[in-house]
This record gives structure tokens, sequence and C-alpha cells, in this order.
């Protein structure tokens, strides 16, 4: 498959809560690059995936990717859904481009676990009540939780058994991992690993991007009241209310693992940190 104009050709495929956001608007400062709007399409999604939109698929005769992009002609157009790691229709659709390029972006497993914890916050309290992170984890591995972030939240730190699918169907080449702590703290080496990848100048901006930045509710019986009785509900105004009520009442998220939970999740990724994060040196 040739990829046309409309198609994109840069993919950031994976993986979730590992600075997937940043690194998308990073990428879409070089004026060679174009990026989705939004940056998440679900547009190679399965059908059995939740967010599956029938109208908006590539399965849909009447779905287009013109309808992500600004129209703007660039040499690498991007779209970065970050469940397409596991998606089989991704896999088989990215893998039929000639020279398409993927990223993933990975970082320490065991944090990614916590920040899944962190940004599922919201929903947990909305539908389970408070619960602790050790208590998450239990319910994780009870199958109690139906929600694909949180059902696959200790399965989806297994980064090498998705990158070595991928691997089986593209070329080493057309393949990068981003370790996210680099991205943070070794910005300089991670741009010139992108740029080796994408074979561009750096045109980049010298500014990191912070997405996605996760908070807590200060007042817990508050925060499900308000998410009870706004969350479903469109009003004027509603986003500046929320806003304010951010502002006022919730802190930046500082939960912890206790050495006990650490302990189990680290041999749950034993294979990570020893093929993946040892020899690649991406921790």
């Amino acid at each position: 498959m040739t990829v046309s104009v409309e198609e994109p050709n840069l993919f950031i495929v994976g993986f979730q809560k590992c600075g997937s956001s940043s690194l998308f608007d990073f990428l879409v400062t070089h004026p060679l690059i174009s990026g989705t709007n939004p940056k998440e399409t679900y547009f190679l999604c399965d059908r059995d995936y939740e967010l599956f939109n029938p109208d908006q698929n590539i399965s849909s005769k009447n779905a287009s990717w013109a309808n992500y992009f600004s129209g703007k002609t660039t040499r690498y157009r991007m779209e970065a859904s970050v469940c397409n790691f596991y998606q089989k229709m991704a896999l088989d659709y990215i893998s039929g481009i000639n020279d398409s390029k993927v990223i993933f972006i990975v970082r320490d497993p065991v944090e990614r676990f916590v920040s899944t914890y962190k940004y599922n916050l919201n929903w947990l309290l909305k539908y389970h009540g408070y619960v602790t992170l050790e208590k998450y984890y239990e319910l994780i591995k009870r199958n109690e939780l139906d929600r694909d972030m949180c059902r696959y939240a200790i399965e989806h730190g297994k980064y090498l058994k998705y990158i070595n699918l991928w691997h089986e169907r593209l070329r080493k080449d057309q393949i990068l991992i981003v370790n996210f702590h680099d991205f943070i703290k070794n910005q300089d080496g991670v741009v010139k690993q992108l740029c080796e990848f994408l074979d561009v100048k750096n045109e980049f901006s010298k500014i990191i991007p912070k997405s996605n930045t996760t908070t807590s509710p200060r007042f817990k019986s508050l925060h499900k009241f308000i998410l009870r009785f706004f969350g479903g509900r469109n009003f004027p105004g509603k986003e500046f209310v929320l806003k304010l009520y951010q502002s006022f009442f919730q802190k930046k998220d500082l939960t912890k693992i206790s050495p006990e939970l650490h302990k189990l999740l680290s041999k749950e990724y034993q294979d990570e940190y020893e093929q993946l994060f040892k020899v690649t040196k991406l921790i």
C-alpha cells in the first residue's frame, strides 16, 4: 500500500500513560510534521474496542482521514491513538503502508501502572467509590473492572509482547522506541534519535510541553457529588465551572506505591526490566 496525501505515515502507537501527548505536541512543532485533530482518532481500532465508532472507522465506506487533517501537505502526517499497539486492524493497516514510521514511547512499567491509577481515579470514584492503589491492583487481578485502561493496566505494561508483534511485520528502521524519562531529562539525545529516525533536521521547538498532568480531589465526597451531578450534563459555562472547581478543589496527585506492591509488579514486568530496559539502556 502506498500512502496517499490524505493518510498518515507516522504513528505513535503506544503506550498509554507514557507521555504520548507530550511527544505528539513536540513532534508537530517541526515544519515537516503535521498531526491529526484530535490526536487520538481511534480510526484504526478493532470492533471489540470500547471506543469503536462504526461511523468513524477505517472499516466504514464513508469515513476518511481527511476529516482529521487540516489539508496542509507535509512530509509526515502523524496519528497517535496509543491504543493501536494492541489493535489488529491498526497493525494490519500500518504494516501495509510503504515506509510507514512507528514510534513507541515507554516508561518504567511500574510507574506506568501507578499513572493509570491516577488517571482513572475519577472513574473509580464514580463507579466504585474510593479505591486505594493496592485495592486497584486487587480488582484488576480479579478482573472486576470493566474499563479497558483499568482492565489491562497490568497487561499493557508488558511492552515486549506487543513490540515484538510489530517487529514481525515492519522493518527495524520503521520502528523507534523512545524512553519517557530521556524525553523529559535528556531532550538533546531524544531529538537526535528522532531526527535520525525521521531523516529530518532539528527544527523542533526547544520546549517539551507538559500534557495530562494528573490531579486528585481534596474532598472525595464533594468530588463524587460533582461527578454524579455535572458529569453527564451539558449546560452554559460548564467548562468554566469545571476549571474553577479544579483550581480550588483539586491538587496534584502524589500517590506513592508501597514496597510490597512494587515488588509484586516488578515481578510481573521481569522480562521488561531484563530484556528491554536493561539491554537497551532505556532506564
